[in-house]
């Protein structure tokens, strides 16, 4: 299976890492690594999520990382795996859902 993330999910990496790494890069380090592992691991067992609040999405809600659990929003299509989004748990989800429906 082909993992692929939507753009989004990219700009969600890219505001995640350096919120923590201003108070602790190691921090934001290892958190790069153990997304990337449950990550890994949705390749392999892509139904490991949950029914996402969106038809035809899933999600996966980390363990906590720091002090902070994830979400990771996603959808399989034939040999695709696409990341749309990676969210702190303590964001509004379903608003943020919510708002972007059509774009997902």
């Amino acid at each position: 299976m082909r993992l692929v993330f939507l753009s989004v999910a990219v700009k969600d990496l890219a505001n995640i890492r350096p919120y923590i790494a201003d108070d602790n890069p190691s921090a934001a380090r290892k958190l790069a690594g153990r997304l990337k592992q449950i990550i890994k691991k949705l390749v392999v067992m892509p139904n490991l999520g949950k029914s996402g609040r969106v038809f035809g999405t899933r999600e996966l809600v980390t363990p906590k990382i720091g002090k902070t659990i994830y979400v990771v929003i996603y959808r399989v299509k034939e040999t695709r795996l696409e990341i749309l989004r990676i969210l702190p748990g303590m964001r509004d989800i379903d608003r943020i859902l919510d708002e972007e429906v059509d774009d997902l």
